[in-house]
């Protein structure tokens, strides 16, 4: 029961960070299904807590997206605040 708990609270954290860094639905939704069909593809496990391999593909799922969420909020704020000609 604690694992369940656990697991939607920061799934709900994470799911709201990945929605609010980019400003798009489309992102948390597209995460839910990835993490959904590995679940189902793999047959991974049956409980919500999950085996070894459950969470070690959730865990690369996680950090991927935040990689991929902090190049993004780097690569628009260079883009939204270019430097100033002869500046260094």
């Amino acid at each position: 029961m604690r694992s369940a708990v656990a697991v939607t609270f920061g799934g709900g954290v994470w799911f709201g960070w990945l929605y609010k860094s980019w400003d798009n639905l489309w992102v948390p939704i597209f995460m839910h299904a990835l993490m959904n069909a590995w679940w189902m593809l793999f047959d991974v496990s049956d409980t919500d807590a999950g085996n070894v391999w459950a969470n070690v593909f959730r865990v690369m799922t996680i950090v991927l997206s935040v990689g991929a969420t902090l190049m993004y909020k780097r690569r628009s704020q260079q883009l939204t605040n270019p430097m100033p000609l002869g500046v260094a």
